[in-house]
């Protein structure tokens, strides 16, 4: 079962001329975002990278081999993973980097559903890791992952606290996620007539028609992982649009501001 999903996500991975677009459009707004907020044009973001991080962090061995990889990414539904050697990052590997060296090694036929799986388990995960590794602490805002994103060219970077210790990761599509919520709350703040259709727009709408309703509820509504809606919750809170309340049991209750 697990074979068929990573065969699924390689014939996803191939990227089309299309896919390519969507991500160089990525990075170019990216690039847009922090040139314009050095010239002042841009509202103020209160998001913290801690806001949006993924904090169900799956680590990977240098030894363990790239068979396992995707494995454990379908399962997942990940694009990417540290990999920790005696408790010290010490590489990343990501569903690109597998992708690429599938490519160039000739291990899969997409016309044909063939993947030469014998031959990527074994291969040692230490061997093709980006040994590279860009961190950002937890408190930095989103427009310092903006930047670092921009300048280094990366898709993700790993999140630590004040102690070094890693407690997460983030992804360009977290960033872009982080930055459409923002838009969306000061649009409502400044009553513009500017429109933004998002998955934080149909959450506020359902908070909002509801007035309290639990995660697990929205979870299901809106056909999105907890973790997800959870983060989407803490922006609008911030902005004092809702209010997350913590029970001892169940999940958190979301209510809208009145």
């Amino acid at each position: 079962m697990v074979l068929k999903k990573v065969k699924k996500n390689l014939k996803k991975g191939v990227r089309s001329a299309s896919d390519q677009k969507i991500i160089e459009n990525k990075r170019k707004l990216i690039n847009k975002l922090v040139k314009d907020g050095k010239e002042g044009k841009l509202m103020i973001i209160k998001t913290t990278i801690k806001d949006i991080m993924s904090t169900d962090l799956k680590t990977l061995s240098p030894d363990d081999n790239i068979g396992y990889a995707l494995e454990l990414f379908s399962e997942y539904a990940i694009t990417g993973a540290p990999v920790v050697k005696k408790d010290k990052v010490v590489g990343l590997i990501s569903q690109t980097d597998i992708i690429r060296l599938m490519s160039e090694k000739k291990l899969f036929d997409t016309q044909e559903d063939k993947v030469n799986i014998n031959e990527l388990q074994k291969m040692k995960i230490k061997d093709f890791m980006i040994k590279k590794i860009f961190f950002i602490n937890q408190n930095e805002k989103l427009t310092d992952a903006c930047r670092l994103m921009a300048e280094k060219r990366i898709h993700r970077l790993l999140v630590q606290n004040s102690k070094k210790e890693l407690v997460g990761i983030i992804t360009m599509e977290d960033v872009i996620m982080g930055l459409s919520a923002e838009f969306f709350v000061e649009s409502i703040h400044e009553a513009t007539d500017r429109v933004i259709e998002s998955e934080i727009d149909t959450l506020l709408d359902i908070i909002q028609r509801r007035e309290k309703i639990s995660v697990d509820e929205l979870v299901k509504e809106m056909n999105l992982k907890e973790s997800h809606i959870q983060n989407l919750a803490k922006i609008l809170e911030k902005r004092g649009l809702i209010k997350i309340e913590y029970g001892i049991f169940g999940s958190p209750v979301l209510k809208a501001n009145k």
